[in-house]
This record gives C-alpha cells, sequence and structure tokens, in this order.
C-alpha cells in the first residue's frame, strides 16, 4: 500500500490535500478520526489503549516522559535476543544491538518532528497527512497484526514458562505444555478477555517492567558468577543436552543470521504507534528537546538488551533456547523467581494486547468501508447513495462492522471466543517463539521503526520547501531500502532457521 501511494500520489494533489487536512488537524489537534489508538510494547508487553477524541495536554516532564518511554519499549521480546545473536560474535551483536536502537531512535524523533509540522497526535492522522487517508486502515491491520502476534507470543511464553514452573514443583500435571496452556486459556486468559473494562488491569505496566528487571538481573547475575560454567553449581542440575553450547561462541563471528537479530531487535525496539501520543504530551515540546528525550531512552533500553543478550549467550552459547529463562535449572532459585513474576506479568498483560485486536480488526473494517465510499466526512452533504446524513451514516458504518456495544453483547463474547481459540491453537502448533518473533520483527519491525517514519519525514518535506526535515532527505532514502532489507532477508533467514 505504501508503495503504491508513493507511485502513484501526485505532489501536487498531495499537497493541496495534506494543506486542507492539516488546516483541519489544527483547528482540531483532537480529531475522532481514530477511536482508540494501541502502542504495543515490543513484541510482549503490555499495549495501552488511548482516547484521541480527549484533547491533549502537554504535561510530562523530560526525565517522566523518558521513564515513560522505557516502560512502554521494555517488554518480553527482551527473553529472545540472546537466541538470536546464536553464530553471531559479539562484537557484531552488540554493534546491531546498539546501531538499530540509535536508528530507532532516530525514527522515533522523526514521528515527534513530523507530528510539530502537520500539528497532529495521532499515527493514523498522520498516515492521513503524508501517504494518503484512503489507505490508512493499514494501520488499523498493522495493530491487528502485531498484536496477535504479541497474543500469540504471549502464548508461547506462558505455556514454557508454566511448564518449567510445573517441574521445579514436582507436579506431573503440570509438565505438559499443550495442557497448561489449554488450561490457563480456558480458565484465566478466556474470563480476561471477555471482561467488559480492563481498567483494573491498568497496573501491570510497572509489573511488566519490573519483571524485565528482574529477569535481566538475574541473566547477568548468572552470567557473573558462573553458575552454569563448567564447575559451577548448578552446571550439573541440567540434563546433559541441556549444558552450554560454548564452542561455536566467538568474539568476531558473523553470519546472515545476524539479519535474525535485527529482525528480533525490530520488535524489541517498536513503539513507534505511540511516538505522536509522546510528542504532544512533552511539556514545553519542541522537536529538538522530544529528540533528546528519545535518545536518553534508547540509550537505556540499547544498554539493557546488549547487556542482557551477551550475558545470556555467554552463558548458555549456541544452546539458548528462544526464552532464555527456559535454560535455567528448575533448581535455581532466582530463576523461578523471575519466571513466576513474568508468568503473573504475561497473564494480566495478555487481555489489554487482545484489545488491540479487536481495535485494529473493528477500525480496519471500518475504514476500509468508509474508504469505498460508505460514509463520508462529517460536514458534507447527504450520501448519493443511501441519503442518510453522513454523521449518522458513519456511525452505521462503524456500529456494523464492528458489531461492538456496551455492554459487551452475545455476539461480541462469540467473536472474543473465536479469537482466543485462534491465537491458542497457533501458540500450540508452533512451539518455538522465535519463529514468530523472526517473522513479526521482519514484517512489522522493520515497516513501523525504518520505512513508514522515513517515508513520513519526506511526505513531510516534500509539502514545504522551509521545513527542517528537508536536512534528512538522505538518511531518510537510505533508511527505506535498508528497512526493505531488513524486513525481507531478516524473514527469510528467519523461516531457514526455524523450519
Amino acid at each position: 500500500v505504501v508503495l503504491a501511494n508513493l507511485c502513484l500520489g501526485g505532489t501536487a494533489s498531495r499537497a493541496s490535500h495534506a494543506a486542507s487536512s492539516r488546516k483541519s488537524a489544527l483547528s482540531n489537534p483532537g480529531d475522532g478520526r481514530l477511536a482508540s489508538h494501541l502502542a504495543t510494547r515490543s513484541g510482549g508487553a503490555s499495549p495501552e489503549t488511548v482516547d484521541l477524541a480527549v484533547p491533549l495536554k502537554p504535561t510530562s516532564k523530560p526525565a517522566t516522559l523518558a521513564f515513560n518511554l522505557i516502560n512502554n519499549v521494555a517488554g518480553a521480546g527482551l527473553l529472545t535476543l540472546s537466541a538470536g545473536m546464536v553464530g553471531i560474535g559479539y562484537l557484531p551483536a552488540g554493534a546491531i544491538g546498539v546501531g538499530l536502537g540509535l536508528v530507532s531512535a532516530y525514527t522515533f524523533s522523526l514521528i515527534g518532528a513530523c507530528c510539530e509540522e502537520l500539528g497532529v497526535d495521532d499515527f493514523r492522522g498522520l498516515w492521513s497527512l503524508t501517504i494518503g487517508e484512503k489507505s490508512s486502515f493499514t494501520i488499523d491491520l498493522a495493530i491487528a497484526f502485531n498484536c496477535v502476534a504479541v497474543c500469540v507470543i504471549y502464548s508461547g511464553l506462558i505455556a514454557d514458562i508454566s511448564t518449567s514452573l510445573g517441574q521445579s514443583l514436582g507436579g506431573a500435571l503440570f509438565q505438559s505444555r499443550s495442557l497448561n496452556l489449554m488450561a490457563t486459556t480456558g480458565v484465566v486468559l478466556l474470563p480476561l478477555c471477555l471482561l467488559k473494562s480492563l481498567a483494573a488491569l491498568g497496573f501491570t505496566s510497572l509489573m511488566g517492567l519490573g519483571a524485565v528487571l528482574l529477569t535481566a538481573g538475574v541473566v547477568i547475575k548468572r552470567f557473573l558468577d558462573g553458575s552454569y560454567a563448567p564447575g559451577g553449581a548448578l552446571l550439573e542440575t541440567l540434563e546433559a543436552s541441556q549444558h552450554p553450547a560454548l564452542e561455536g561462541a566467538s568474539l568476531l563471528g558473523i553470519s546472515g543470521k545476524a539479519f535474525v537479530l535485527a529482525s528480533n531487535l525490530g520488535l524489541a525496539y517498536i513503539a513507534h504507534y505511540n511516538a505522536p501520543r509522546m510528542y504532544s504530551e512533552l511539556e514545553g515540546r519542541t522537536a529538538a528537546k522530544f529528540s533528546k528525550v528519545v535518545k536518553s531512552a534508547f540509550a537505556v533500553l540499547a544498554f539493557l538488551y546488549v547487556s542482557v543478550m551477551i550475558a545470556g549467550h555467554a552463558t548458555f552459547g549456541d544452546a539458548t533456547l528462544s526464552n532464555v529463562l527456559s535454560n535455567y535449572s528448575g533448581s535455581d532459585p532466582l530463576a523461578v523467581l523471575a519466571r513466576g513474576c513474568t508468568l503473573v506479568s504475561l497473564i494480566v498483560g495478555y487481555p489489554l494486547a487482545f484489545c488491540g485486536i479487536i481495535d485494529g480488526l473493528r477500525g480496519a473494517a471500518a475504514g476500509i468501508l468508509t474508504s469505498q465510499g460508505l460514509s463520508e466526512p462529517p460536514g458534507s452533504e447527504p450520501s448519493p447513495r443511501s441519503g442518510v446524513p453522513p454523521k449518522r451514516l458513519k456511525a452505521a458504518v462503524i456500529e456494523a462492522a464492528s458489531g461492538f456495544a456496551w455492554p459487551s453483547s452475545m455476539a461480541d463474547d462469540l467473536q472474543r471466543l473465536l479469537l482466543v481459540m485462534a491465537v491458542m491453537a497457533t501458540a500450540l502448533s508452533v512451539t518455538d517463539i522465535g519463529l514468530v518473533v523472526g517473522i513479526t520483527g521482519s514484517v512489522i519491525g522493520a515497516s513501523i521503526v525504518y520505512v513508514l517514519p522515513s517515508v513520513m519525514a519526506l511526505r513531510t518535506a516534500q509539502m514545504n520547501p522551509a521545513s527542517s526535515l528537508n536536512a534528512h532527505k538522505n538518511v531518510c532514502r537510505a533508511l527505506i531500502p535498508l528497512g526493505a532489507a531488513i524486513g525481507a532477508v531478516g524473514a527469510a533467514e528467519t523461516l531457514k532457521a526455524y523450519l
């Protein structure tokens, strides 16, 4: 869709449309074209649903916004990074982790600069102005796809961690991965996903960050204390097949598997859906000030990711599993604690991610119907097709597309039940979450993190010859093919590694 718009979109007509849309956006920055906007925390942490109908107020100080950004990004994607660097030397892997962190910070800042120039505060509105309003439903589809992947990853992690905990506790009933996932889904996850309000789960954002930091601490400590090194206190508690395999570890080795790591990092660093909202919340906001906040947050994230990635791989080598917590012994008290905290965080975070699937699919359905001329923008004449006033028609279209009404109807419950079962079935059939992480990072991560911000910045600069974004044109033009290469080669290498 992006490439078609780039090839077919006329510069003059795009500029004219953008000028008109910009005037509308500036007069009403709380434009409700997007009923809700999802920001997903990197591959497994809890998303937030934000009401864009409420005008935004800049209330966050730079330090607060930096903390919120770290909290928003740091998620369960951290658990997959050590496995992602299998076959890659420590220096290249560290350089890739830091380099892509810097690029992610740069593109995150680009989105803020675009918002400053165009006067928008949501990702879909930014898409409409820079790429095309008729294709803006693509953002909803991307959110839905990303959240499906997040829920599958959550389910896989829940299955793995609950099985490991069952083995630690010695319960024979809890040592089947499939049964554990089906039981958790039916008894806990499904009832949570049928809740009419998720306000009570709002605390899970900090819980998720706490679980991430605890896991990072355990991984780094076990590397430093040598518990799983030859002669280590915990090495003999592992099965022989689980022993570390450090023969292939190297300092400078490099291979095509570097693209698998790049894909994993693409998912780990993604939070760019939320960049417009975060920019709008920055107190005394300017593009330069926002860029400083973003760089400081991503520097912390890059340090965290690279430290855990290298420590995990240096402990287990090529034997590192896609969920690094699965490598640790069931007799390791710190690992058991980290697994328990992570499991609780995943369970209460799952329904928040699940809501992103519902919102994304319904938003996309409404957007597709609207783009086909079944409703008109507010304030226009009655539809020549239906004769119904546009506001009533638009509401009817959205209601018909979503089937959504509060309180939850039987049809709504059935939709949720089927989606939960579909996610569970996918997680049961894909026993290695590395495959899901790699494909999602390649497809969604590369698009949202590298390609789309660059396209949006180029379009914004094209609309205004005096734009400060003109200075970034060459970098943006380089990032588009880089993102496409990471996406295409990363997907191919991921499939080659896991299938």
